[in-house]
């Protein structure tokens, strides 16, 4: 496999981005875990030949024991992602006994070597050479020289600092040689009138005729000619090259024009590139140093720091802050560089964290540059100055928005003095045209984002304008509107694409909160903001963080009648301790008092969620009667008017508590009526009162019970489907608890200790990601089981301690049926 370079492999409909693993349908990116990756980039690579098991092995899990259940669940995952051909066939076959192959051929896009400069002169190629190395751009030099020959006529556009005079430069050579065709470069970065555009494209070409009429003469001059004209920096004369441009393109037929610019010109025949940032690392994705070091942001940062520090090496000790840097800067190639060149007095996470100071730290550029190009400031004034009065405070009132935000969210903050609604509108529209904001489709809306320099750069601004505490007001009010319906989605009321529409606004929760709690904030509006959102940091598996943020307001709720907002921030915070730290007192203490509250106010669905986080921590701290006789009068609370949800959480409940109290038989007829109740399709489309994925939850219950009932072979296949729908979901919490409640202890009862060890990694690294220490406490134990260690996590609580016994005495004990029965009784003979 040929890692050092960038390639795509095509397939049907399909593309993989090498050494990247970005797969996409159609243009559409695809999201795909680690492992599924690496076997698709196997299969890929062999272009439909057969690829041996003991191949894959060696691809994906080098040097492990593996079982061949493992490669079919991620090949299962893969193939549902990857669908059947038109003919209804597998895009993946399996040839028994001998291996995989894809079912469709591979075509592989090269690596696109630049053209050297070496004979521009000879050739009449006029264009500046390139001294550094054109880092992360083939594809886009590639793709625009091809196009500039067939439509003549392409802007170039983007913020500064992007690198549109770079690809610009490398995208003309390789369109003036393939069209042998002269070539020129005019740049108008120097002149400040749109009066001096004609003489300098004519001082440019060399012509010596009179130019009261540039178009005359350039006619006269190259009328039969091939001619390439690159004109740079145009954003600051845009009437006059459109005008120029115009005129040149209907009067000579062999003329291709291709301008960089800020804005496009707007002008006929005009065909619009949008230069994107340099590409970045995921920051959820498991990658080694090297395959950091080959995305090119990264690459270009290593490259321009080897350059001032020739001992610059990227490595384990300094390959997260690097990614980091370039994640900071959103991939754009000036930024990079600026902080590319501290390494000379910093190191990478110093530099990472000066960021925070970004304007200060990047202030060093080349002495032979333009002067907008000579710091990150001069960068973003040259292009402040290009707005409008109106444009400016509408850029500056957006600066509050961390992410994406569409039309209505522009317009909650930057309404108000002579601004309306429609000039909202109509200033955004400027601001994309002027490459400030970006734009990108999210659900069918067109939704916008300031890349992070831009958004610090505009915040100093909205700061110094006096609006800031105004701006920021508005903002928090707005979050709290979006998310007013926190009831529904704890009772598991909200769809899934309602929730995942939301989920783009957690920084901008981030941002509130953090406003809220600074001298000038306003910590009640910071409660509300925390307290509506409550549910999304569930959904976004953030436990860990949500305790953080509820702890800053803690001393400020009330519990003496309280009011909804403080019985949110304690219900989720009791259930954001279980993930992270537990079921202990603080746990038990925080719903006792959001059930206070919930009884005060006489909120019969308010008193449900409380009383079921009671009997969450009884359950999980070992007492199972105690929450078995919580369950029933959960069961018994409910009225007519409760829906399925409740219903079926109190189902779920008793059966829970049945099934650790030893009531197997009991627990299997309850779970039986939760599935009849819900009837849920493949896949259930929310969340439970647990936030768990709720057909993982009841799958991790039936699986165990089918085993102790005497069909160990039923609940192994349950637990294989019940991991690889918890995958396919990408939802921690759902993944924590299916693998660790369900999963993994069958696949020990089964001793099926490969499948079992795999899920264990997977379950660690997911509760390493998010900091969910408690979830981390069952892939300690269940790996001390399988070794035979008896030093369990200290901080594990009685009902893991139990089931970690359990799994030890089971893996290494030969006692056939009876030590099998025991890992589901013994939990209620030992409380």
């Amino acid at each position: 496999m040929e890692n050092d370079k960038h390639y795509v492999l095509r397939f049907g409909a399909f593309e993989l981005e090498m050494p990247q693993k970005n797969l996409s349908r159609e243009g559409v990116r695809l999201k795909l875990g680690g492992r599924a990756s690496s076997l698709l980039a196997a299969l890929v690579e062999a272009g439909g030949n057969l690829v041996a098991r003991d191949e894959l092995l060696a691809c994906v899990w080098p040097g492990q024991a593996i079982d061949d259940s493992v490669i079919r669940v991620h090949l299962s995952a893969l193939r549902k992602i990857l669908g059947a051909s038109e003919g209804g066939e597998q895009l993946i076959v399996n040839e028994a006994g001998r291996g995989y192959r894809l079912s469709l051929p591979v075509s592989r896009i090269g690596s696109v070597e630049e053209v050297g400069p070496d004979n521009d002169q000879a050739a009449g190629i006029m264009l500046p050479a390139r001294i550094d190395a054109i880092i992360g751009r083939d594809d886009t030099v590639t793709s625009l020289a091809e196009q500039l020959i067939s439509r003549r006529f392409i802007t170039v556009a983007g913020p500064g600092g992007i690198g549109k005079t770079t690809v610009g430069i490398a995208t003309g050579r390789v369109a003036s040689q393939k069209a042998g065709a002269t070539a020129f470069f005019v740049d108008f970065s120097p002149i400040g009138s749109g009066e001096l555009v004609p003489p300098t494209v004519a001082a440019t070409i060399g012509l010596t005729a009179a130019t009261s009429n540039l178009v005359n003469a350039l006619v006269a001059e190259f009328k039969d000619k091939s001619i390439l004209l690159l004109l740079d920096n145009c954003e600051h004369v845009l009437e006059e090259v459109a005008a120029i441009a115009e005129n040149l393109l209907m009067s000579i037929p062999g003329l291709m024009i291709l301008c960089t610019s800020r804005e496009p010109l707007g002008a006929q025949g005009e065909w619009i590139h949008r230069l994107k940032p340099l590409e970045l690392p995921p920051t959820d994705m498991s990658v080694s140093v090297e395959e950091i070091g080959r995305f090119p942001a990264v690459a270009l940062f290593c490259e321009r720091a080897r350059s001032i520090r020739h001992d610059f090496v990227l490595g384990p000790e300094n390959f997260t802050a690097v990614a980091d840097i370039c994640r900071r800067l959103d991939g754009m190639p000036l930024a990079i560089e600026f902080a590319a060149a501290r390494m000379n007095v910093m190191t990478a996470s110093a530099i990472a964290e000066g960021l925070k100071e970004r304007f200060d730290l990047l202030s060093k550029g080349r002495r032979t540059a333009m002067s907008r190009h000579k710091t990150l400031r001069a960068t973003l004034d040259w292009s402040y100055e290009l707005l409008s009065i109106t444009s400016r405070q509408v850029l500056n009132r957006l600066a509050v928005f961390r992410s994406t935000f569409g039309v209505a969210d522009a317009q909650a903050v930057a309404v108000g003095g002579d601004i309306s609604d429609i000039d909202v509108f109509e200033h955004l529209v400027d601001l994309v045209e002027k490459s400030m904001l970006i734009t990108q489709s999210s659900n069918g809306e067109m939704r916008y984002r300031l890349l992070e320099t831009t958004r610090q750069y505009a915040l100093e601004k909205l700061i110094v304008s006096g609006e800031g505490n105004s701006v920021r007001r508005k903002h928090a009010k707005h979050l709290i509107s979006i998310f007013s319906d926190t009831k529904d989605a704890w009772e598991g009321k909200a769809s899934k694409a309602h929730t995942d529409t939301r989920r783009e606004y957690i920084d901008d929760i981030r941002a509130a909160i953090d406003w809220a709690v600074s001298d000038d904030g306003d910590i009640t509006l910071g409660q509300e903001v925390l307290a509506t959102s409550s549910s999304l940091w569930f959904y976004a598996s953030l436990p860990s963080e949500f305790i953080t943020h509820t702890r800053r307001f803690l001393s400020a709720i009330k519990y003496d009648g309280g009011c909804d907002r403080s019985f949110e921030l304690l219900a989720a915070y009791g259930h954001a301790l279980w993930h992270k730290e537990g079921p202990y007192d603080e746990m038990l203490n925080a719903f006792e008092k959001a059930l206070m509250i919930a009884r005060y106010r006489n909120d019969h669905d308010l008193v449900l969620r409380a009383v079921w986080g009671v009997w969450a921590q009884q359950i999980l701290s070992g007492q199972y009667d105690l929450s078995l006789r919580t369950a029933n009068e959960f069961v018994e609370s409910l009225t007519p008017h409760d829906g399925v949800a409740n219903r079926a959480t109190g189902l779920h409940m008793q059966a829970l508590s049945s099934h650790f109290s030893g009531y197997h038989e009991r627990a299997l007829a309850l779970l039986e009526q939760v599935i009849e109740a819900d009837k849920a399709p493949v896949r259930s489309d929310h969340r439970n009162h647990a936030q768990v994925d709720g057909k993982i939850a009841v799958l991790s219950l039936l699986m165990r019970i089918k085993w102790l009932t005497g069909a160990p072979d039923e609940a192994m296949e349950l637990a294989k489907v019940c991991a690889e729908d918890a995958f396919e979901l990408d939802h921690t919490l759902s993944i924590c608890y299916g693998l660790g409640v369900g999963c993994i202890p069958v696949a020990i009862a089964n001793r099926q200790y490969g499948i079992a060890r795999e899920w264990i990694m997977a379950l660690r690294a997911e509760t390493k990601a998010k900091g969910l220490d408690h979830w981390a406490n069952f892939a300690d134990g269940y790996e001390a089981a399988i070794d035979g260690h008896r030093e369990m996590p200290e901080s594990a609580s009685k009902m893991q301690r139990e089931m970690f016994e359990v799994a030890r005495r089971v893996n290494h004990e030969n006692s056939g049926q009876v030590a099998d029965v025991q890992w589901f009784n013994c939990l209620a003979k030992a409380s």
